[in-house]
C-alpha cells in the first residue's frame, strides 16, 4: 500500500512537471496570441484604433533639419573641394492624422494622411530666420535638365540666368529653403519653356506639404490574417512602380514604419515604404535590446541600399548606369529628372571617393543610423529614427558659365531626423499588461516544475531507504542462522562444547589424527 502511494506521488510530480515545461506555456502562449489578435486589428472597434488615426496625439513626433553650409562658394567655382559645415538643428513639431476614406470588403482601410508641421524654437538653435549659403536647387535642376540638349538651349538658360542674376550657390533663410521663395530665374524659365515643364515659380523643399498628404494609401487592416496588419497594398491606387527597372524593385512592400505586425520574428526582414523615398527599404535585425525594461529588437536599414552596382550588384535593379557613387541612391528617375540622390547623413558607409568629395562631413553612427526599436509582440516601435540625406548632383557645363570648373560631386543639401520615442506610461502600461502575463507564466513553470520533482525525488528516496533496510536487516538475519548452537560436556573438569571436544580428541589420537 506504501509503494502504491509512494508511486502515484511520484506519477503526480511528473505530470507537473510535464504541466509546467510544456502544457502551461503552450496555454499562455495561446492566449497572450488570442489577446493581441484581438486588440490589435485595425478598426473602429479596436483599442488601438486611436492611436492609429491619430498617432501623435499620445505621442510627439519630431522631425529635425540639419543644413549643409557651402564655406567656399567662389573656389568651389574654381575647382576647389567644398568645404560643409553643418548647421542646426532646426526642429519641428509634427501632427499626423489619418482619415478613412473608406472600409473595403477585402479587410483593408482606405486612407489619407496629412501632415502638419509646427517650428519649435526652443528645442532650435536659431529661428527659421537664420540664413544659409546653399545650393541654387532650381538652377543646378535646370542646368541638369538641358546637359545633353544642343549649344543654343544652354545658351539661352545662361542667358535668363545672367538676366536674373542666377549663380550656382544661393543665400536663403531656413523658412525659405523648406517653405519656399519667389525666385526670378524660375519665373523666367517658366515663361520661356511654358508652365507644362515648369509648373511654378516659387520653390521650397516642404514647399505645399504642410497640412496635406503624401498620397492615398490602402493597408491590411489584419482582420482575418494579423499578419499583413499595417501592410500598404496600394499607393495612389496602384501596388507597382513604374520608376524601376524590374517588377521586384517596383513592389510596394511593407508598411509606413509606425507599425508593424504582431509577433516578430528577429529573422524576418521588415520593409518600410515611404512616398518620399521612391522605394521599399529593407530593415534587418541588428541586435536585442530594452526600453524601461520592455524587451526590444533592434532594426537598421544596412549599408547596402546606398550601395552601387559595384558593393552590391543586386541593387541594378535600381540603377543601372546611373550610379555614379556607392553610398547614394539615385532617385533622378522619380524625380522628374531632378539630379537627387538619397544617403545617410553625411555619408554615412558612403565610398571613399564619396566622402572625400567633400571636406567637413563626420559620420557618427549614433547619430546617423537609420534605424528603430520595435516589441515584437504588438509589432509597435518604441524607438525610431529615420535619418535620410537629400544631395543634388553638381556638375559643370561649358555652355554655361555660372557653372564654372566646379568638379562633379554630390551636393549634400540637407539631412533629416524623424524621431519618436514611445511614452513611459505606454510602456508601463505593456509591461504590466503582456510582460505580467509572460512572467507569471515563467515563475509558474519553475514552481510547479520545482514541486514535481520535489514530489517525484521525495518517495523516490523513501523507497531507497526502504530497501537499503530491508536489505541489511536480512544480511544480519543470514549470519545468525549460519552459526550452529552445540551442547556443552564435562572433559577433564572442564566445560567445553561437543564441537571443542571432537576437535580434541581428534587431536589427541594418533589413530585419528
Amino acid at each position: 500500500m506504501t509503494v502504491l502511494r509512494h508511486g502515484c506521488a511520484g506519477l503526480s510530480g511528473a505530470l507537473l512537471v510535464v504541466l509546467a515545461v510544456f502544457v502551461i506555456p503552450l496555454i499562455f502562449s495561446i492566449l497572450i496570441e488570442y489577446i493581441v489578435k484581438q486588440i490589435s486589428v485595425i478598426c473602429p472597434c479596436s483599442p488601438m484604433y486611436p492611436s492609429w488615426k491619430e498617432p501623435t496625439s499620445s505621442i510627439p513626433l519630431y522631425q529635425t533639419f540639419y543644413f549643409l553650409e557651402i564655406q567656399n562658394p567662389d573656389d568651389v567655382l574654381r575647382g576647389a573641394t567644398p568645404i560643409m559645415k553643418e548647421k542646426g538643428p532646426y526642429v519641428y513639431n509634427l501632427t499626423m492624422k489619418r482619415d478613412a476614406d473608406s472600409w473595403n470588403i477585402n479587410n483593408t482601410v482606405t486612407y489619407t494622411q496629412p501632415i502638419w508641421y509646427k517650428f519649435v524654437r526652443n528645442m532650435s538653435v536659431t529661428s527659421e530666420d537664420e540664413v544659409i549659403t546653399t545650393i541654387n536647387f532650381p538652377f543646378v535642376a535646370a542646368v541638369n535638365s538641358i546637359k545633353y540638349k544642343g549649344t543654343l538651349v544652354q545658351v539661352s538658360v545662361a542667358a535668363i540666368a545672367e538676366a536674373t542674376g542666377a549663380k550656382l550657390f544661393k543665400q536663403l533663410t531656413v523658412k525659405e529653403i523648406l517653405w519656399g521663395y519667389y525666385d526670378p530665374f524660375l519665373h523666367a524659365a517658366q515663361k520661356f519653356a511654358g508652365k507644362a515643364l515648369i509648373p511654378d515659380d516659387h520653390f521650397g523643399f516642404l514647399m505645399g506639404r504642410n497640412g496635406t498628404s503624401n498620397g492615398l494609401f490602402t493597408a491590411f487592416t489584419g482582420a482575418g490574417n494579423i499578419s499583413r496588419r499595417a501592410h500598404i497594398e496600394y499607393w495612389n491606387g496602384t501596388n507597382i512602380l513604374d520608376w524601376w527597372f524590374s517588377k521586384w524593385a517596383n513592389m510596394i512592400n511593407g508598411t509606413d514604419g509606425t507599425m508593424f505586425h504582431p509577433f516578430i520574428d528577429k529573422s524576418e526582414t521588415l520593409y518600410v515604404f515611404n512616398p518620399d523615398t521612391c522605394r521599399s527599404f529593407p530593415y534587418i535585425y541588428k541586435e536585442d535590446s530594452s526600453y524601461m525594461d520592455v524587451p526590444l529588437l533592434h532594426y537598421y536599414l544596412p549599408p547596402y541600399a546606398y550601395a552601387n552596382t559595384t558593393v552590391y550588384p543586386p541593387n541594378e535593379e535600381f540603377c543601372q548606369s546611373n550610379c555614379k557613387f556607392s553610398g547614394v541612391f539615385n532617385i533622378s528617375v522619380a524625380a522628374r529628372g531632378a539630379p537627387l540622390g538619397l544617403s545617410n547623413p553625411h555619408f554615412m558607409n558612403g565610398s571613399k571617393e564619396l566622402q572625400e568629395s567633400v571636406i567637413g562631413l563626420k559620420p557618427n553612427l549614433s547619430l546617423h543610423e537609420n534605424h528603430f526599436h520595435v516589441e515584437p509582440v504588438m509589432g509597435l516601435p518604441y524607438l525610431f529614427a529615420e535619418r535620410l540625406q537629400i544631395n543634388l548632383f553638381v556638375e559643370s557645363l561649358p555652355d554655361v558659365p555660372q557653372t564654372g570648373k566646379v568638379k562633379p560631386f554630390y551636393y549634400p543639401f540637407t539631412w533629416f531626423e524623424e524621431k519618436v520615442t514611445v511614452r513611459t506610461e505606454d510602456a508601463m502600461e505593456f509591461k504590466n499588461t503582456v510582460l505580467y502575463m509572460d512572467k507569471i507564466t515563467h515563475w509558474l513553470k519553475i514552481g510547479l516544475s520545482i514541486l514535481g520533482c520535489v514530489m517525484i525525488a521525495i518517495p523516490l528516496l523513501l523507497f531507497t531507504r526502504k530497501q537499503y533496510r530491508y536489505f541489511v536487516e536480512r544480511n544480519s538475519s543470514s549470519s545468525e542462522k549460519s552459526e550452529r548452537s552445540y551442547p556443552n560436556v564435562q572433559v577433564d573438569g572442564e566445560d567445553r562444547s561437543v564441537a571443542s571436544s571432537a576437535t580434541s580428541i581428534t587431536e589427541s589420537s594418533p589413530l585419528l589424527a
